[in-house]
């Protein structure tokens, strides 16, 4: 939000932030008129976009989605899995196969905390999240840092958010050029709100 706030603000548009649920994004997206959406990627829901003329920004965030668990559970492998929880809307796309074949079961919550607090009281085996967001809520919100851990062994996705519009490629165009001419602002945002996945993990992508 302080990231795009600071673009719309230098180009002195007009603008109004609202939240939506990750199961509506896609149709608010079309139905409801929204001019732009953050986060995005090309490659959620990739079926229902193929007839959609969405731009696409420079990537903005990296990001990894994987598996909170207990610390004494780090390294069991997949094999230890019965049961992952995740955000109501989220697929657990490294996990679909297992899934589908009756191996692991998925517990949903609509809020982030919840899926975390099932983790920590062993109701579920892990949730499968973006770690910078538990990392975050951990600490700030639970105040039980370190109480889940990222486990790396098991498989997870590697990618970035984009900023994305279907009735406005110039600004897309004008946001490439702003994350460029402010790239020390944009590099001073992310360390701030723990979100620099390069500080936090050196891994290759899986």
């Amino acid at each position: 939000k302080e990231l795009l706030t600071a673009f719309f603000e230098q180009h002195n548009y007009s603008y109004r932030f609202v939240a939506i649920p990750i199961k509506r994004f896609n149709k608010w997206y079309v139905e409801k008129g929204i001019d732009f959406k953050f986060p995005d990627n090309s490659y959620w829901n990739s079926d229902r976009r193929k007839d959609l003329s969405i731009h696409y920004s420079d990537p903005v965030i990296d990001y990894i989605d994987g598996l909170m668990v207990l610390p004494e559970n780090i390294g069991k492998g997949i094999g230890n899995l019965k049961n992952i929880g995740m955000v109501s809307g989220f697929t657990p796309w490294p996990y679909m196969d297992d899934i589908n074949a009756g191996k692991i079961s998925v517990t949903e919550n609509f809020v982030v905390t919840g899926v975390l607090k099932q983790v920590m009281g062993q109701r579920i085996d892990g949730a499968y999240i973006n770690i910078s967001v538990a990392n975050y809520q951990l600490s700030e919100t639970l105040k039980r840092q370190g109480g889940l851990v990222f486990d790396p062994d098991l498989p997870y996705i590697k990618s970035t958010y984009l900023f994305s519009s279907i009735k406005y490629p110039k600004v897309i165009e004008e946001f490439n050029q702003f994350l460029k001419s402010h790239k020390e602002q944009i590099d001073d945002l992310k360390d701030r709100y723990g979100v620099n996945i390069s500080d936090q993990l050196d891994m290759p992508p899986k």
